[in-house]
Formats: structure tokens, C-alpha cells, sequence
């Protein structure tokens, strides 16, 4: 299954567009745009959304359901180990708003906030054993316009397919040639 997961409130970045990720490649460091609800606003935290199809576009938050959001996918990647680390250790975690539980802005919530119960900003790190592509990177900015920081959203296939149904997905370094034979 094709997945799209969307990573909101980064600190910075350690990925760009079109980058393979691989289990345990840093992605960025969590930061502390946005609100955390209902701890406090601008608290260091992450959103997370999982889509179950790909998504290469940045959407509203009442779009989210409608482009394939997850409730599942996306309480599955919050608990895997590896996700969260500081100076090289697994990070506990808390969820603090659960997957469309509360109204922000006048819409539902489609995703979870992570906060780490450490302290320090942990960095978040490509958790599965399949690999991921960065298909956007975007820099938010901080403050009421740009509350999500920034944001990276990554598309990955948990059953990688070379040739069949006559789809073929495309990778760095493919040729033509390659592609043909």
C-alpha cells in the first residue's frame, strides 16, 4: 500500500524534495510552532498524518479526510521505536490531541500531536523497514499565518513493485533503458 506521511512543526529540516529516506535517516528536529493542545500554545511538539494513497499536495485541514487521512496508519507510526530520538535514545512520548478529537479553527483536528516527555527537541527519524521519497518540503514560517512551522510530507510503498499491472514506479537513477529491459 502507497502511504503519504505529513510532518508538521519542524524545527529544521535534514531531508530536501526528491531525497530516499531509509529506517533511522534524521528527517528533521521537532519544534515548537503551532499550538499544543490542550497543554499549552507554541509548546515543542509534532503533527503527524498518515494518508493511505499518495499525496503531493499541501491541503487545509478539512481537506485531510477527504484525501485518504488515516486514523489508523497514522496511531501506528506515532508508536513505532526509532521515530523519536534524542543523542541517539528512543524518546517517550505522549499523545496530547488524538486523531480528529478536537476542533482547531473550526475544523477537525485530522492527525495526532506528539510531545516529548524529555526534555531537549528530539529529531524524528524514517521509522519503517520500507523505504520513503520527500515529494514536498515547505517553510511555513512561525506566527498566525504559519502556524504549521515546517513541514515535509514523504510517499512510500510497503510493498515495493518493480513491473506488474503494467504500473511501474519511477526511481533516482532510473534510465529509460533500464526501464525498458
Amino acid at each position: 500500500m502507497i502511504r503519504t506521511v505529513l510532518l508538521a512543526h519542524l524545527d529544521s529540516f535534514n531531508v530536501k524534495e526528491g531525497d530516499r529516506v531509509k529506517k533511522g535517516d534524521l528527517l528533521g528536529v521537532m519544534g515548537n510552532s503551532g499550538y499544543v493542545i490542550p497543554e499549552a500554545p507554541g509548546g515543542t511538539h509534532l503533527h503527524v498524518t498518515v494518508f493511505d494513497q499518495p499525496v503531493s499536495q499541501w491541503m487545509w485541514q478539512y481537506q485531510i479526510p477527504g484525501m485518504g487521512g488515516s486514523k489508523k496508519l497514522t496511531e501506528e507510526i506515532a508508536k513505532l521505536p526509532g521515530f523519536l530520538l534524542y543523542k541517539g535514545a528512543d524518546r517517550q512520548r505522549k499523545i496530547t490531541t488524538e486523531y480528529s478529537d478536537i476542533y482547531d479553527g473550526g475544523v477537525r483536528h485530522w492527525g495526532i500531536d506528539l510531545i516529548d516527555v524529555g526534555s531537549g527537541r528530539p529529531g524524528i527519524h524514517w521509522p519503517y523497514e520500507f523505504d520513503g521519497i520527500v515529494v514536498a518540503r515547505r517553510d511555513f514560517g512561525n506566527g498566525s499565518s504559519g502556524r504549521w512551522g515546517k513541514a515535509l510530507m514523504i510517499q512510500a510503498d510497503d510493498q515495493p513493485r518493480e513491473k506488474s499491472d503494467g504500473v511501474y514506479i519511477v526511481k533516482r537513477g532510473d534510465t529509460l533503458s533500464k526501464i525498458a529491459a
